[in-house]
Order: C-alpha cells, then structure tokens, then sequence
C-alpha cells in the first residue's frame, strides 16, 4: 500500500501494489512475413522502426481481414507499447485500419480494473521487471506481466489519465503552432543582413538550423562613406574561412586597396582600405587637420575623393576582398610580424568569451603586448592553452581577466580606459614589488640600526658594524 504526496480532491484510498500479470495478459497481432508486405498497398503494416510515424510496408486488405477476424487485434483506446529498441513508446490506437508486428508491439489486455488512459502514464515511468540496468533490448512478456506498479482506484484512475491526456494535448497544439510559426518564418524571412568588421563564422551554420531559408548578406564600410559601401553574399560556407568575405563594393562605391606608396596592391596582397564613390563624404565637419588626413585625393588612383578607412584588407583573384582589420591588428615586435586576428581566434579555443589585443610601449624594446579577456579562466590557464596553437613571440605578455568591458558614450570599447586599467595594475605591482624587495633585504626588528648607520656615513661618523644579513647592502 502507498499514499502519492499530491492527490485530486476527495480521493484518500490507499494505492495497491500489483503486478500486471494479475490483471490482465499481454496480446500483440499475427505474425506478418516480409515476402506478404509490399512498398505500397491497402493496408499500412507498421514495424518497430516505424511506431508512431510514417509506414513504409503495407499488406493486403483481404490478409488484414483474415487476420484481423481470426486473432488478436486491438480494440480502440489500447495503448500499443514498443517492446524493443526504445522501450515503452506508447500509440493510443485509434480505430486505423493498420497492422502491427508482433511481438515488437502490444498491448496490455486487461478487464475493468485497469484505465487505458491511466496505463500511459505508468507506461511512462515504471521500471520494467528484468531489464533495468541490462543490456537487453527487448521486453519479452514474461518481464511484462512480473512488472509491479502502483494502483488507485479506477475513479481515480481515470481522473488521472484525464488530466495528462488533456495536458498532452496542450503541449501538441502549442508546439503546432511554434511549428506553424517557424515555418511562416522561414518563408517570409528572405535575408539576414549583418554588418561589422567580421561576422563570426558560427553565424552561417546557426542561420542553417533555425531559418534555413534566410540568405545571410554581409555589409561593410564607414560612417564616413554612407555607411555600407560592400557586400558579400553568404550562399555556400567555406570551412577554409578565416572569417566572412568582406565581399565586393555596392553599385557607386569603389574600393581601392593601396600599399605605403599609393599604389594599388595586386590580388592577394595586404595593403590599405580606401573608399571613393558617389558615397564619400566631402570632410569632417569644421575640422580640416583630421579632414586632410583621410579624406585624400589621388590622382595617380582615382579622380576624386579618397577616404581611407584605417583598415587594411586585400583583393583576392575574383575581386572579393578581405578584411583584415584595423592597422593597428597587424603589428610587429622584435621583428615579428603579429596577427592579432589568429591570437584572438585562438584565446576563443582558450576560454576567452570576448577578448580586446592593445599594443604598449613606444620604443621597441619596451613594446608589450596585453591582452585583455572576459573569461572564466585565469590568466596562467589561458597561456597553456595558447602555447598548444601559437609559437611564444604570439602569446600576449599579460592576460587581465575582467568582468566585462568599458565602454564609450556610443557604445564602442574604450582602450584607452582598458590602458589605464593596465597601467594602475602594473603602478600596483611595481609598488608591492618594491615593498617585497625592502621585506627581503631588511629585517624590521634591525630597520632602525640601518638608519642610524646611514646617518653616520653621511655625517662621517665613525660606521655601525651591520648585522651580517645586511652586509651587501651600500649606502
């Protein structure tokens, strides 16, 4: 005997502990031979692979009447239930003229006692007699009818099977309707169009899965040039990507990409990012210096206005071009040329959910490069994991793992205030590491014999004899 936690008002009875095989028997339909189906026919014949879903065997109206008048068959509202693969998969039959395979389908026949609808459920969560924690993937009849559940009484029963029938239907209407919409998705959203320095790669795989009809378009260019000045469109990924196709100029714009002589670089060779077109701004408003330095006119290149982005990029054979980032993304330290793009693809590999690269330092033996991280992971982590993908002059001189990043008025991530940031941590560590070199050398219980000794050499007094710990250090 057992009493659930939560009831339906008015019932207080005990629930019975019993076995099937006191209640009923299990039946399942004749045998069916492969060589009576047939691809197509009157009858559907539904096998073990194709429960609950489409038929794709089917036999003949006249053998389904045989059979069906001369052995068991299942009466409308039975609970057919999958007795191999994934056991306990329930159809409740509904009066279709169909056929079943024995034996990997049945039924549990039963009298009054038992309601169908409350049999479901505890289809649903009983643990099968013999087969638990098995390798075996069938339940054969004998494990069937030793299986023990707990019953209430049929009032109860069926106040149950009621309550999940209804919340079944709910849950199959609703995700009716989240399917319908989808699909009315797909159809009326026709393009994506994303726009940046680089849309991540995941972007096209993820579109794919949720509005596969969609085609993604990406966008780029500049404030300074209306905006959007290229295109590319994502029809087929390219797993060999580095990043998207920045792509080609839009109809009256012009890309022109230049090396340190202005002039244009050949295909597949990096160089500077200009704009010109019927989409170039004439200048920056009242501020001719800044003006003179990007809005240019090259007559060698183009009769009229040049804006150059700041960013390099190069063309490749088909007149695609690609993006490769800002000037300062492409850096050199102790003569190494340094991709920041590749360090920040690999700190993603490292647990970096978002990461910004800085270069520090005028000189070139004080340049420093710090990488500042949003990650769960510390900075000695994220460098052993680098090291796996990177050679050594790659991995940043310093990882700072924050929260999250500071941000300017519009919105864009503020480096200067990440370069403070950097700057208080090292003025930090330089001043802890003074203390512990004085902690080191001098012992506080002798600090004042120290200073006196000092005074005396300054005045040319006669010299204290130091404690020997102290005896490398020089006044």
């Amino acid at each position: 005997m057992a009493k659930p936690k939560i009831r339906f008002k008015g019932y207080q009875e005990d629930w019975e502990q019993r076995k099937f095989g006191e209640l009923g028997s299990v039946a399942m339909c004749k045998r069916i031979f492969k060589e009576q189906t047939s691809p197509v026919g009157d009858i559907p014949f539904y096998k073990i692979g194709t429960f609950g879903v489409e038929p794709d065997a089917f036999i003949s109206r006249e053998l389904f009447e045989e059979y069906k008048e001369k052995f068991q068959y299942p009466k409308i509202g039975d609970m057919l239930i999958s007795a191999s693969g994934t056991i306990g998969r329930t159809v409740e039959y509904d009066g279709e003229e169909a056929y079943f395979q024995d034996s990997n389908i049945v039924w549990f026949k039963h009298d009054e006692r038992v309601d169908n609808s409350f049999l479901k459920c505890i289809y649903g969560i009983v643990k099968w007699s013999g087969i638990e924690g098995s390798t075996i993937k069938r339940l054969y009849n004998d494990n069937f009818l030793k299986t023990e559940f707990y019953m209430p009484s049929v009032a109860e029963q069926e106040k149950i099977g009621e309550y999940f029938t209804n919340l079944d239907h709910l849950i199959t209407l609703h995700q009716r309707k989240c399917d319908e919409t989808k699909k009315l998705k797909n159809k009326t959203l026709k393009s994506v169009i994303l726009s940046g320095d680089w849309i991540p790669l995941h972007v096209p795989e993820k579109m794919s899965r949720y509005i596969p009809e969609a085609l993604l378009i990406s966008m780029g260019g500049a404030t300074e040039a209306s905006i959007w000045s290229n295109y590319y469109e994502v029809k087929k990924f390219n797993p060999q990507w580095k990043s998207i196709p920045y792509g080609y100029p839009l109809e009256n714009q012009k890309f022109f990409i230049l090396d340190e002589f202005n002039r244009p670089c050949p295909d597949m060779v990096a160089g500077r990012l200009f704009i010109a077109g019927k989409g170039v701004a004439q200048g920056y408003y009242n501020s001719p210096e800044i003006t003179e330095k990007s809005f240019q006119h090259i007559v060698s290149v183009y009769d009229g206005i040049l804006y150059e982005t700041g960013d390099w990029g190069r063309y490749h054979k088909n007149g695609c071009i690609e993006f490769l980032g800002r000037k300062d993304n492409q850096l050199k330290i102790n003569g190494y040329r340094v991709e920041i793009g590749e360090i920040q693809e690999v700190m993603k590999k490292s647990g970096a959910e978002d990461s910004v690269i800085v270069l520090i330092g005028e000189k070139a033996d004080n340049k420093r490069l710090i990488a500042f991280v949003v990650s769960s992971y510390g900075e000695n982590e994220m460098k052993a994991n680098m090291k796996k993908y990177l050679p050594e002059y790659f991995i940043p001189d310093k990882i700072m793992v924050m929260e999250k990043f500071p941000v300017t008025p519009n919105g864009k991530i503020d480096r200067k205030a990440l370069i403070s940031e950097y700057e208080k941590t090292l003025a930090s560590a330089e001043t802890a590491a003074e203390n512990n070199f004085i902690d080191d050398i001098i012992d506080p219980s002798q600090t004042r014999n120290v200073l006196v000794s000092a005074l005396d050499i300054l005045s040319g007094k006669r010299v204290q004899k130091l404690p020997k710990k102290h005896n490398n250090i020089q006044f």
